[in-house]
């Protein structure tokens, strides 16, 4: 079973782009100050993982990678 919805945790990389790319460029502009300045880029980076690391999807990533995740503790067993 190692199919992968449109929408599990292996597209967040691409689902969260436009976020953390603003995120970082507020960072890299703002400095220190990053943590005032920055806050609706930041509150939307953690929008978009708290919806793609819920307990929720976590279970439905599991359970559409069972065999890649038995196979990986399996070889990693001495």
């Amino acid at each position: 079973m190692t199919s992968q919805s449109n929408d599990g945790p292996g597209n967040m990389k691409d689902l969260g782009r436009e976020g953390r790319l603003s995120f970082r460029k507020c960072a890299k502009e703002e400095g220190v100050m990053v943590v005032f300045r920055c806050r609706e880029f930041q509150k939307a980076v953690h929008e978009c993982m708290a919806v793609y690391n819920s307990p929720e999807r976590f279970e439905i990533y599991k359970k559409e990678h069972e065999e890649d995740l038995e196979n990986k503790v399996i070889r990693s067993r001495p």
